[in-house]
């Protein structure tokens, strides 16, 4: 995915979730942080950040920080970003494995708007449609926002086999080479994980995908020292035959796309 409008600041202090002051150009200004986590080891006094400039005269902030330098890496923390990521990166398998290119939708309709429309992204690196497909699987439609038994997954896969209910989890915290998820205690998350584990008697596939928003990690792994509780009904996921990906992406200032994928340990870090 693609940002434009996009100018560089040096980050000040973090007002709160959703507001941090930056300077840009020797002027503080107010912005919006497009991340409710924590974020502690990439927003800190004098980073190098990365902004889009908003033209909406509604908007209480005329800037959004969407990336941070770490380390001389550039670093994605916008959340709404591994999920539009995902999904050029199945509109991209789509086409690959023959089915038709994939767009915009809701659940419950159809993403294949015909066999002519554009492959919406190419391969960055490694990441191609075999490690959630089965030879000669092929996807028919992907919708996004689809729901399960009262709680919203941000994507169904339609193959010509099976369906396949899809979770994507946004990583942005990295140790020594890894990449850990998640940052703060979500018990939306593990809820998500049981009901997961759930849909495989009604017959679904279930996958979840951790999009890490920069390159040059080894491996990912759950973060149990934040929540233990994640941690372990993630490892029961796996026992019960749910599928579990990383991957990582190729990140610049103004762009994010979906790159490769990366060992996954499931032994608690």
């Amino acid at each position: 995915m693609k940002y434009d409008n996009i100018i560089e600041g040096k980050f000040i202090s973090r007002l709160n979730r959703f507001v941090a002051y930056v300077c840009v150009d020797g002027v503080q200004e107010k912005v919006h942080v497009k991340n409710t986590g924590r974020l502690k080891e990439l927003l800190v006094g004098g980073a190098t950040v990365y902004l889009q400039k908003h033209d909406d005269p509604k908007r209480s902030t005329a800037l959004s920080l969407i990336a941070v330098k770490k380390v001389g890496q550039i670093v994605n923390i916008d959340s709404q970003a591994p999920n539009k990521a995902m999904h050029e990166w199945l509109a991209a398998c789509m086409q690959i494995t023959g089915g038709s290119a994939a767009a915009g939708g809701s659940a419950g309709g159809s993403t294949a708007p015909g066999p002519t429309a554009p492959c919406p992204v190419a391969f960055a690196g490694n990441a191609t449609p075999a490690a959630i497909l089965r030879p000669g699987e092929k996807i028919t439609a992907i919708r996004p926002e689809y729901t399960y038994k009262g709680s919203r997954f941000d994507f169904l896969i339609e193959t010509d086999q099976r369906k396949i209910l899809m979770e994507v989890k946004g990583v942005t915290l990295e140790e020594n080479g890894t990449a850990l998820f998640p940052d703060a205690p979500t018990d939306r998350g593990v809820r998500h994980i049981m009901e997961l584990c759930g849909s495989k008697e009604d017959g679904y596939s279930p996958v979840i995908a951790f999009v890490i928003q920069m390159d040059g990690v080894r491996q990912f792994s759950p973060n149990a020292k934040t929540h233990g509780a994640f941690a372990d009904a993630l490892v029961s996921a796996h026992e019960q035959g749910v599928r579990i990906i990383a991957l990582d992406c190729e990140v610049t200032v103004d762009s994010i796309v979906i790159r490769d994928f990366v060992d996954v340990a499931l032994e608690q870090a």
